[in-house]
């Protein structure tokens, strides 16, 4: 499977020296303190699907690495992606099939907020889906968190795995980012 995955220039290096990258906690979660155990919870729950639906990972790997299979966002191929003033790099790789997880990028935000999946094509319907979901409580929610696997209708799929080897790499670009199109002074006006 031919994913892309945006790694900060030092991953290249650790892929020279050793032949293997894999992502430490620091590196998956760069978040907010106030945010980090609702994320962490996320995080958790998804480790578990990797380990249920591709395997356990190698000895001494906690946390997947992630990659795109399917994005029409220009700003992945763009330099506007990651830090200001960061060199990152742009990997081409392909990953067996085995080793990687799909999910729809815009449903994983469902986890992130602690909210269900719902299901529905009209707003009625799609309300009726999140009471009953919430009704189920706590486990009923993370049990609709299953259908960010369901990527057969998602224009932006995800892709994760365990670890990203040197022999996966068919190609790599760097750059340096100017930081996010996306102006937070906006919001303050």
């Amino acid at each position: 499977m031919k994913l892309v995955t945006i790694q900060p220039i030092e991953v290249l290096a650790a892929l020279r020296k050793t032949g293997t990258f894999s992502s430490s906690y620091a590196e998956t979660i760069g978040i907010e303190e106030d945010c980090r155990n609702q994320i962490s919870n996320a995080f958790a729950w998804y480790i578990d699907q990797m380990k249920a639906r591709v395997g356990a990972a190698p000895d001494g790997v906690y946390y997947p690495i992630w990659a795109w299979y399917k994005n029409d966002d220009s700003s992945l191929y763009d330099d506007t992606w990651g830090e200001a003033g960061k060199t990152y790099a742009r990997i081409e790789i392909e990953v067996e099939d085995e080793r990687v997880l799909l999910s729809d990028f815009t449903e994983w935000h469902n986890p992130l907020n602690n909210s269900p999946c719902c299901e529905g094509e009209t707003d009625e319907e799609l309300d009726a889906s999140y009471d009953a979901i919430v009704a189920g409580g706590e486990e009923a929610i993370k049990e609709s968190w299953s259908k960010i696997f369901d990527v057969s209708k998602s224009d932006c799929i995800q892709a994760t795995f365990w670890e990203l080897r040197s022999e996966d790499i068919l190609s790599y670009g760097t750059f340096v980012s100017k930081g996010s199109s996306f102006d937070t002074e906006e919001l303050d006006a």
